[in-house]
């Protein structure tokens, strides 16, 4: 939570300067967030631990998908890699 509180923060700033004046305009200052929240269980992370910073990186390129992983998380790798394309393509 200690980390997710502040992401919401930036993020409600970012649309409330969309409109003030002079600023870009709002449509044109979309902001979208996501919270992963499945770790990723490399060994660099204790047991105990969320995920933490960068393991969406894990499933946003694939790693899942090469490597020994659970039915779930080549799923997920597979979810989150078409939300990103999706967000590549259309915004």
């Amino acid at each position: 939570m200690f980390q997710i509180s502040p992401l919401i923060e930036a993020a409600r700033r970012h649309v409330s300067m969309a409109t003030h004046p002079g600023a870009v305009a709002a449509a044109e200052a979309k902001t979208y967030l996501y919270c992963m929240a499945t770790p990723t269980r490399a060994d660099v992370n204790p047991r105990w631990s969320d995920a933490v910073y960068t393991d969406d990186l894990h499933y946003v390129f694939g790693l899942p998908l090469t490597t020994v992983s659970s039915a779930t998380q080549r799923a997920l790798s597979l979810l989150v890699m078409r939300y990103w394309v999706n967000f590549i393509r259309s915004g």
